[in-house]
C-alpha cells in the first residue's frame, strides 16, 4: 500500500572509529544523520559532522528537499 518517499525515517549513528580531521589536529570520531526511504529502504540524504545536531538534520532533510523534492499528494487543502 506505501509507495516511495510516503515515509521517510531519520536516525544518527556515531562512528566506531577515529580520523584525523583534514586541518590536522586530534583525532574524533564523526557522526552521520542519514534519511531513509521506509518503503526501498534507500539513503535517501546523508550529512557527517563532529556531533549530531538540530543544524545537521535542518541540512539533510534540505539536501533531501532539494533533490526530491516535498511530496504534497497528501495534505489536504
Amino acid at each position: 500500500e506505501m509507495h516511495a518517499l510516503e515515509l521517510v525515517n531519520i536516525d544518527g549513528h556515531k562512528f566506531d572509529v577515529f580520523v584525523t580531521p583534514p586541518g590536522g589536529g586530534s583525532p574524533i570520531r564523526p557522526t552521520m544523520v542519514a534519511i531513509q526511504d521506509v518503503y526501498s529502504r534507500k539513503l535517501l540524504a546523508w550529512r557527517i559532522d563532529l556531533s549530531e545536531t538540530a543544524v545537521l538534520t535542518r541540512l539533510a532533510f534540505a539536501d533531501l528537499f532539494a533533490k526530491f523534492g516535498i511530496e504534497t499528494s497528501f495534505v489536504n487543502p
